[in-house]
Parts: C-alpha cells; sequence; structure tokens
C-alpha cells in the first residue's frame, strides 16, 4: 500500500510538471496571465491618448471628445479601435494647451491607422485645424495621400502657418488595409519633421525659413479635416481604423518610436528589447543599453 501510495503521489507530480510544460492539459485552460497581455509604453511627456475602447475619453488628461455622426468601434490594434468608416464620422476634441503647439515647440504625434485606397483628395486622419479661416496655422496634419501632395496611399505630417507649410511625405504605402503605426515627430527647433512608419524612419521633411504661427486654439479632429464645411467633407473624409492616437509634449527619439510601434506585438518586456534591437540594428552596447532603458516605460 506505502509503494502504491508513493508511486501515485509521484506520478501526480509528474503531470503537474508535465502540465507546466504544456505536454498534457490538466483542464479547461486558465485566463492568461497579466503578463501576456500587450505591452503599453508611457514615455515622459505624453500629453494625451484616445484608444478608442468603446468611447471618446482621454486616458491621460481631461481632453475627452465628442462623437459625430455615429463613429464605431470595432476591434483594433489594442483592445477596441475607432471605426470612421460612415459619412462624416469623426471625433471632435476642444483645444487645450496641453495638445496646441506654436512654431517655438517640438512635440510628437502617433497612432495607429489601417484603411485601404481613397479616391477623396485629402482624406484627414488627425488634423487640429477646421479650414474656417484658411489663413489660421495648424501645428499638425496627418492625412493620406491621393496623388494631391504625394504619391497614392502614402502619407504625410505637415505643418502650417497660414501662408507656407512644411511636411514630410512617407516613400510606402499605408493603404493596404493592414495596420500600421504612423508618428510624426516635430523638431521645430532644428526645423524638421521626422516621419516613421511602422518603428522606423521614412522620411524627413526640412525647411529654411522662419516658419509663423502654428497654434490655433481650435479643436482637433479625427476623420475629418473640417466640420464647417458639410459639402466638403466627403473629399476630407478619413474611411478606416483609427486607434492608440498619442500626443507628446516633447520629440519622442527614434528608440521611444520603435518601442511604441513595437509594443503592442510584444508579450513581455525582454521580447520587446530584442525586436526593438533588431529593428534599429543595435550592435553597439551604449545603444543596446539605452533601449533597455527605454523600455522600462513599457508596462
Amino acid at each position: 500500500m506505502a509503494t502504491m501510495q508513493r508511486t501515485t503521489f509521484v506520478t501526480a507530480r509528474l503531470l503537474v510538471v508535465a502540465a507546466a510544460f504544456g505536454a498534457v492539459s490538466l483542464g479547461p485552460a486558465r485566463p492568461v496571465a497579466a503578463s501576456r497581455r500587450p505591452l503599453q509604453c508611457n514615455f515622459p511627456g505624453l500629453a494625451s491618448r484616445w484608444s478608442g475602447e468603446g468611447n471618446v475619453l482621454d486616458g491621460v488628461d481631461g481632453n475627452h471628445g465628442t462623437p459625430s455622426s455615429n463613429p464605431g468601434y470595432v476591434a483594433g490594434k489594442v483592445g477596441r479601435a475607432f471605426s470612421l468608416a460612415g459619412v462624416r464620422d469623426r471625433v471632435e476634441i476642444p483645444s487645450s494647451a496641453g495638445i496646441d503647439f506654436t512654431e517655438a515647440d517640438d512635440y510628437t504625434v502617433a497612432l495607429w491607422m489601417r484603411s485601404g485606397p481613397h479616391s477623396n483628395i485629402h482624406p484627414a486622419i488627425v488634423e487640429k485645424w477646421t479650414e474656417l479661416t484658411p489663413s489660421t496655422g495648424y501645428p499638425y496634419a496627418i492625412r493620406l495621400n491621393t496623388d494631391a501632395i504625394g504619391p497614392a496611399g502614402t502619407v504625410a505630417a505637415a505643418a502650417y502657418d497660414g501662408v507656407q507649410v512644411v511636411r514630410a511625405v512617407s516613400d510606402r504605402r499605408v493603404d493596404d488595409d493592414a495596420w500600421h503605426h504612423v508618428a510624426a515627430v516635430y523638431r521645430h527647433s532644428s526645423r524638421r519633421i521626422e516621419l516613421y512608419l511602422d518603428g522606423a524612419l521614412n522620411a524627413v521633411g526640412t525647411w529654411d525659413f522662419a516658419l509663423g504661427q502654428t497654434a490655433n486654439g481650435v479643436p482637433l479632429l479625427f476623420g475629418v479635416r473640417s466640420a464647417a464645411f458639410p459639402d466638403r467633407e466627403h473629399d476630407l473624409e478619413y474611411d478606416g481604423l483609427l486607434d492608440e492616437v498619442e500626443i507628446y509634449s516633447r520629440p519622442l527619439s527614434r528608440i521611444e518610436v520603435a518601442l511604441l510601434a513595437l509594443s503592442p506585438d510584444a508579450h513581455g518586456r525582454g521580447k520587446l528589447v530584442k525586436r526593438a534591437r533588431r529593428l534599429l540594428d543595435a550592435r553597439g552596447s551604449l545603444i543596446r543599453r539605452a533601449i533597455r532603458v527605454a523600455a522600462r516605460a513599457c508596462r
């Protein structure tokens, strides 16, 4: 009897160990541990984040939005996402000092987008301009191109002072119905806009003149340029998905942008660091350490 009890106990212990390594199943699967959830990066300077989790709330500050024409919510890159597929679907966010910037500021706008080809003129993905008075500038606008200011399907990040516009235009399409991370890093201090696609620097726009006022005090819009011209809204509509729209009050580094783009698919900080090292071709010890340090903001 003692031998049988000992054998049964050892067998049970072996089953537990085997189950821990996935060799056998001891019953229904348990809920996924928190450590297996997608990581989210919260770097210093994060001013606002709109995640589209069934609402238009700002998860960082009080810059909450108002939906118009009933935008939907569908499965996104991270949780849920804004679906701006209907006629004149949009989100409008009142202006505030935290999301309005002057020509002397450095800042970053980042987002996830997914759409197919467009035939209209300037699909506005994220834009802080209502076009009520064309002479009013804007600190940032991220639009799809349809051969108007760049090859069809590419994306542009721009700033405007009411007279002169500065922009960076991507050299590859993003209208392939796949998720793409877009980050526009505005470095007015060095007269430079850096446009990143999926974590990698894709285009740079520079200028050699003094840009005028860009802060405008007007609402931030998702999905359309202007709520003031119904007859033009179709030309300016973005028909697609939008997720994790973030605004930083400082320019993110290329390491931070890479981590933002990689974090939703990296279940664990160790994997995130490894993927960032591959994306950035980080061979030196200093950059490898910098990636590791920056990744501490991703949880």
